[in-house]
Parts: C-alpha cells; sequence; structure tokens
C-alpha cells in the first residue's frame, strides 16, 4: 500500500486536484463512499468534459449522503444559463449569493 492510499484510508482533511482524484478513484484506492464531502475552488472554471466534473460525477454515483460545496471569487463570469449549467455539472441543488 502506497502513502497516499495509507493516507485515504486514515482520513482527514485532504487537498487534491482532479488530476490526482480520477486515477485514484478509479483504481479503488480512494472509494468515493468513504468521502464525507468535496469542495470545488474556482466553480467558474469547471467544464462540462472536465477533470473535476468527472471527479464529482465519479463521486455522486457512489455516494449520495456525502456534500458538494462550490465557490467562485468571479461571480461577473456568471449568466443565469452559466450558473444553471455549473449548478448541473457539479451536482448541486441550491445556491447562496
Amino acid at each position: 500500500m502506497d502513502d497516499r492510499a495509507a493516507a485515504f484510508s486514515r482520513g482527514g482533511a485532504f487537498i487534491a486536484n482532479a488530476l490526482l482524484l480520477v486515477p485514484d478513484m478509479l483504481s479503488g484506492r480512494l472509494g468515493p463512499g468513504t468521502i464525507d464531502g468535496i469542495f470545488v475552488n474556482h466553480v467558474h472554471g469547471v467544464g462540462e468534459l472536465s477533470a473535476d466534473a468527472f471527479v464529482l460525477r465519479l463521486f455522486r454515483l457512489s455516494n449520495t449522503r456525502g456534500f458538494i460545496r462550490a465557490v467562485s471569487d468571479v461571480p461577473d463570469a456568471f449568466s443565469r444559463v452559466q450558473v444553471e449549467k455549473v449548478m448541473q455539472r457539479c451536482f448541486l441543488n441550491d445556491m447562496e449569493v
């Protein structure tokens, strides 16, 4: 078992990018069902086919109880249509301004 898998098994809070999480989730090193929640920074940059959206999809398909929180420091980047698309990509149901 490598260091990252051992750290995941101990639990705690981790800061990781999607390019690290995708192979770990697909290989079983990190089970999406063991994650309590995910914070997404710079959500305005999450594209439909991005690695971030894929991680969130893997997480939500295996874990219906965990939370997803997304933040953006560029509110001007959103129109109403863009907000709805980002919310769909990130599996978000509600928004706070």
